[in-house]
C-alpha cells in the first residue's frame, strides 16, 4: 500500500485485482472495495473523517484518477490505475462466468434508472443473474427482496461518500454477499447516458479533460483534483 494524504492506496495490477476478487468470492468472509479518486481523498482528508476511516478499512483501495498516479511517483511507485468503470465490466464478466449473483443498489436520481441498467445488462451479459433496486441516498433501507435474491456481490451507485458508507454499513445485512463495491456513475457508460472519453485520451491520462469539455461546471472540482 501507498499512503497518499492519509489514505492507503493498494499497489496492485488489474490481473491481481481479479485474482483477489475471486478469492473474496470463494471466502466465508465479507470484503469491500473502494476506488478513490482525488476528489474522494480530498473530501476524506479535509471534511469527512468517517469516509477516511472507511477508505482505510477496505480490502482494496484502487487508484481511480491520474492525479493519484502522479502523486505516487513522489513515493517512487508507479501504481496501476483501475478505474471503477473498467473494474465494473470485468467483475460483471467474472460474475456471469462463475454464475455469481449481483445485486445493484442504484441511486434513484442517477442518470440511469434501475430499469435501464437491468435492460442493458440483459443485452450485454445474457447469462448474468442480476437484481436492481432504486433507492435514495439516506435510509432506512429494506433488504427483504435483496436477501430473497441472495446475491454474491452487491454494487452501489449512490456517489461518494454515500456509496462507500452504504456498502460499509449494509454489507453485513446481506449475509450471502461476499463482496461489496461502489462504482459511482459507471453504469451510465453502459447504458449510454454518458459518453466515455476515447481510449487514447484515457491511455495518456486526459480523461479529466474530456469530462471538463463535456461538463464545464465540473471545472472547480477538476482543478482541485
Amino acid at each position: 500500500k501507498i499512503n497518499i494524504l492519509g489514505v492507503n492506496i493498494t499497489h496492485i495490477t488489474q490481473a491481481e485485482v481479479l485474482n483477489k476478487i475471486q478469492e473474496f468470492l470463494n471466502s466465508r468472509k465479507q470484503f469491500f472495495i473502494v476506488t478513490p479518486n482525488p476528489e474522494i481523498i480530498l473530501e476524506a482528508m479535509e471534511k469527512d473523517e468517517e469516509l477516511w476511516y472507511i477508505l482505510n478499512h477496505a480490502a482494496l483501495a484502487l487508484v481511480d484518477g491520474v492525479a493519484l498516479k502522479f502523486a505516487a511517483w513522489f513515493y517512487g511507485k508507479n501504481v496501476n490505475r483501475t478505474t471503477g468503470a473498467d473494474m465494473l465490466v470485468e467483475i460483471l464478466k467474472l460474475a456471469e462466468r462463475e454464475n455469481n449473483k449481483v445485486a445493484i443498489f442504484n441511486w434513484q436520481d442517477c442518470l440511469s434508472t434501475g430499469l435501464e441498467i437491468k435492460q442493458v445488462l440483459a443485452l450485454k451479459f445474457t447469462d448474468l443473474k442480476v437484481f436492481v433496486q432504486d433507492l435514495g441516498r439516506l435510509g432506512p433501507y429494506d433488504f427483504t427482496a435483496a436477501n430473497k435474491f441472495s446475491p454474491d456481490i452487491i454494487i452501489s451507485t449512490l456517489g461518494f461518500p454515500y456509496q462507500e458508507k452504504f456498502i460499509y454499513y449494509n454489507l453485513v445485512k446481506i449475509p450471502s454477499a461476499k463482496l461489496g463495491l461502489s462504482v459511482g456513475g459507471s453504469f451510465d457508460y453502459l447504458t449510454g447516458r454518458t459518453k466515455r472519453a476515447p481510449k487514447w485520451l484515457r491511455r495518456i491520462g486526459l480523461e479529466w479533460l474530456w469530462r471538463l469539455i463535456k461538463q464545464p461546471k465540473r471545472g472547480k472540482r477538476i482543478y482541485r483534483a
